[in-house]
C-alpha cells in the first residue's frame, strides 16, 4: 500500500515523520514550540499538536537574554535601568529581531515584571537592530550572545537574565 507523505519543513516535517512510518529524534528550538503556535492563529497554524504529536526526552541546553545599551544611556545595571524606565514612562526604547521574536518577548516580560513602560521597535532581523543601537537610533536590544556586537565601547551590556 502506497502512503503520501508531504515534506514540509522543521517541526511540521518531523511531526508527520510518524505517518510514513518512520522516527526521528528531534532537537527543537523551544520557541518553535511554544510561541509560534501561541502567536499565530490564521491558515499558518502549524499541522501538529507540540503537546501531542512530540514527546520530550530532555533538556539539552539553556541560555541567558543580555540586555545590551547604547553608551550614552546612563545605565550600568538592572537596578538603574529599571530606575531610568520608571522616571521616563514611554521615553526609552528596545529593538527587538521582530514582532513575536524570542527577544521581542524577553523585553515585553521584564517589562510585565517590572512594570516599566518601553517602546518596541521592530525590526526585520536582530542584526538591523544591532546596527541601529550601535548607531544610537536605538537605547536598547535584548541578545542571546554580546560577543558580535564588537569592541570599542560601540554598547555596553547592562544586565543579564536568565
Amino acid at each position: 500500500m502506497f502512503r503520501a507523505c508531504f515534506v514540509l519543513s522543521g517541526n511540521s516535517y518531523a511531526a508527520l515523520l510518524a505517518a510514513c512510518g518512520l522516527a526521528l529524534p528531534v532537537i527543537a528550538h523551544a520557541p518553535s514550540f511554544t510561541i509560534f503556535p501561541s502567536l499565530v492563529r490564521d491558515s499558518r497554524d502549524p499541522p501538529y499538536d507540540a503537546i501531542r504529536d512530540f514527546a520530550p526526552v530532555g533538556q539539552v541546553t539553556t541560555g541567558h537574554y543580555l540586555v545590551v545599551v547604547h553608551p550614552s544611556l546612563p545605565v550600568h545595571g538592572v537596578k538603574e535601568l529599571i530606575a531610568l524606565a520608571r522616571a521616563r514612562p514611554g521615553q526609552l526604547n528596545y529593538g527587538s529581531g521582530g514582532s513575536g521574536n524570542s527577544t521581542h518577548l524577553a523585553a515585553e516580560y521584564f517589562k510585565s515584571l517590572t512594570g516599566i513602560d518601553m517602546v518596541h521597535v521592530p525590526y526585520k532581523g536582530s542584526g538591523i537592530a544591532v546596527t541601529d543601537l550601535i548607531a544610537g537610533r536605538i537605547r536598547q536590544t535584548y541578545r542571546a550572545r554580546y560577543r558580535d556586537l564588537g569592541q570599542g565601547g560601540q554598547a555596553r551590556r547592562a544586565a543579564i537574565m536568565g
